[in-house]
């Protein structure tokens, strides 16, 4: 098995998170809608485990509050606009949770991110 790190040395993964269980398949499906490449989000016992599993004890781990941003702003080239768009306007007329959390402030969508930073520590064994 190889070794992420040498003994007594620390990884530090930070990435966004998934809310919920249940949201994260939506979640995931209006992500892929804004960039193909994405794969699947960690809920954030997930992605604790597995670098606990990778590295060893994990020694610090924080979630942050949900921040905000247009959702105009992370649309890229690849991007599906209209299926982004027709996923989080749904929500707000009460249809599926997204995880996005959808508000409309002024003539914007925006959309909320939560991100974990987990720390573990390899083993000197």
């Amino acid at each position: 098995m190889a070794r992420v790190c040498k003994p007594d040395g620390r990884v530090v993964v930070s990435d966004m998170v998934a809310t919920s269980a249940e949201s994260r398949e939506h979640f995931d499906q209006v992500h892929r809608y804004l960039d193909p490449s994405h794969a699947r989000t960690l809920l954030e016992a997930e992605l604790a485990d597995l670098l606990g599993s990778a590295v060893g004890p994990i020694s610090y781990g924080e979630t942050s509050d949900p921040f905000r941003i247009p959702v105009d702003h992370i649309m890229t080239d690849v991007a599906d606009r209209d299926a982004v768009t027709s996923a989080l306007r749904a929500e707000l007329a009460g249809g599926d949770a997204t995880g996005f959390d959808p508000i409309v402030d002024g003539d914007e969508i925006l959309v909320s991110f939560t991100s974990t930073v987990v720390h573990a520590t390899r083993s000197l064994a």
